[in-house]
């Protein structure tokens, strides 16, 4: 009885925790890039996932050097000697990347954060936001700023014209509007893709009387020079006799008009008729 309740005692005591064998899912990778604000976002949410899933120090201390990159990971080689627990971790981590930040460099920092080309505007919308903060700005100045960070013209005279109280009212009207945006584009885009295609398409050929052969040896039309029966015409003759004292304009001969019948439309009733042809 007294070993059965010395085992039931040390199996209390015995610590409970769960090991994540997808840790790079749970804890982002930090460089000590990203400046004061990511550093503490990244060490939060490493102590938030150790507290969540029962990780005992040593564990928490080998995922976050696990997750260090870049320049962090060098800065972990550089006290490779002082750095051994989670709490020297979280002491040299805070001391070197946790530094209050210039309130002038913020400022810059904030004012020449403008939305990249091609980079998505909710990606640039909540960076800015969260650089405005820093500076402590009150909202009708967030806006303001995020406004004139915009690519688009037509999205900020579009947020100019609509009336926020906070930053979820702003982001929810960008969210709309990137939406029906898009949707318009690949509208336009469809229809300039017919366009083209009805552009492109081989057009049915009409025989005309312009297309139609004529002979530049007798003046006929129905056939070209190469099978005209006549004899060849002397350069620079006249069209109409062949005589070269003179050109057709000049020509004493005049040719008979060709007659041609044809229906003719006379107050909306067919009529039929004799057409010149000169």
């Amino acid at each position: 009885m007294l070993q059965q309740t010395t085992v039931s005692q040390r199996q209390e005591e015995r610590p409970c925790y769960t090991v994540m064998t997808d840790t790079p899912k749970i804890v982002p990778t930090f460089d000590g890039e990203g400046g004061p604000n990511a550093a503490k976002v990244w060490l939060q949410q490493v102590e938030t996932s150790s507290q969540l899933y029962g990780w005992p120090e040593p564990h928490t201390y080998q995922i976050a050097v696990n997750c260090l990159k870049g320049a962090a990971y060098h800065w972990l080689l550089s006290r490779i000697t002082e750095v051994t627990d989670w709490r020297t971790f979280k002491t040299a981590f805070k001391k070197t990347f946790l530094f209050q930040v210039n309130r002038t460099e913020a400022w810059t920092r904030m004012v020449q954060r403008v939305q990249k080309y091609k980079e998505n505007v909710n990606t640039y919308f909540h960076e800015k936001v969260c650089l405005c903060r820093t500076v402590e700005l009150p909202f009708s100045e967030v806006k303001e700023q995020v406004v004139v960070g915009l690519r688009s013209k037509d999205l900020s005279n579009f947020l100019i014209s609509r009336t926020h109280t906070d930053e979820d009212e702003l982001y929810q009207d960008i969210v709309s509007y990137s939406r029906i945006e898009s949707a318009r584009k690949e509208k336009v885009r469809d229809t300039d893709s017919e366009k083209r295609e009805e552009k492109y398409k081989a057009p049915i050929s009409t025989a005309t009387a312009r297309d139609a052969p004529k002979c530049y040896n007798c003046g006929l039309g129905g056939h070209w020079v190469s099978q005209c029966p006549k004899p060849p015409r002397p350069r620079g003759s006249c069209f109409t006799c062949g005589s070269t004292e003179h050109q057709k304009r000049d020509c004493p001969v005049k040719r008979e008009p060709a007659v041609k019948e044809s229906t003719l439309l006379v107050e909306d009733k067919p009529v039929s008729a004799f057409v010149l042809q000169s």
